[in-house]
């Protein structure tokens, strides 16, 4: 054989030896990639899955407090226990001075009222850290409490929550819009 048929030999076996290992690089890279992508869909929780809907209305007079539950607790899959970290409404509307606060009540229920939340709820709550039943039955949920002392009205278009379910994460904008007219 001559020389340069060994060199082409060594050169044909070079490139096959190029082509798997690119191979092998390539499947590497494809599993490695389906794992990161599998990991944080699994870190990432999605437990209130409902972007804004409904819109709740409650008129009263300048200086009463209005009620408004604004997210409930999902009903779908098996009942456990959330942590809530923070919760942010969405104000869109608002007189000068009016208060937009978010709380959770505990095993009540507020769809629109007036007065002190507490008469509503077996407990209530600020929002981070506080735990929050989900699925099954429970009668959780987050209730904004809005206070003017102007005439006007107060619009919240949903909620910008956050919390841990387990070791997964969440970051959701959900719950009813809420709008408060105080005259």
């Amino acid at each position: 054989m001559s020389s340069a048929a060994t060199q082409l030999g060594d050169r044909e076996q070079s490139l096959r030896w190029g082509r798997r290992q690119a191979l092998v690089v390539f499947l590497a890279a494809a599993i490695i990639g389906g794992l990161v992508m599998l990991g944080l869909e699994w870190r990432h929780a999605r437990v209130f899955d409902s972007p804004v809907g409904d819109r709740v209305s409650l008129r009263g007079k300048v200086g009463s407090t209005a009620l408004i539950g604004v997210v409930y607790s999902p009903s779908q899959g098996p009942r456990h226990t959330i942590t809530l970290q923070s919760a942010t409404p969405r104000v869109s509307t608002a007189p000068d001075g009016a208060t937009v606060e978010l709380l959770v009540c505990h095993d009540g229920g507020v769809g629109a009222a007036r007065g002190r939340l507490e008469q509503y709820c077996s407990s209530v709550e600020p929002v981070a850290g506080t735990p929050f039943d989900v699925g099954g039955r429970s009668n959780d949920q987050i209730v904004v409490q809005i206070h003017s002392e102007q005439r006007g009205k107060v619009v919240v278009n949903g909620v910008e929550l956050s919390y841990t379910s387990g070791w997964q994460h969440g970051t959701e904008i959900t719950g009813l819009n809420a709008v408060a007219t105080f005259r």
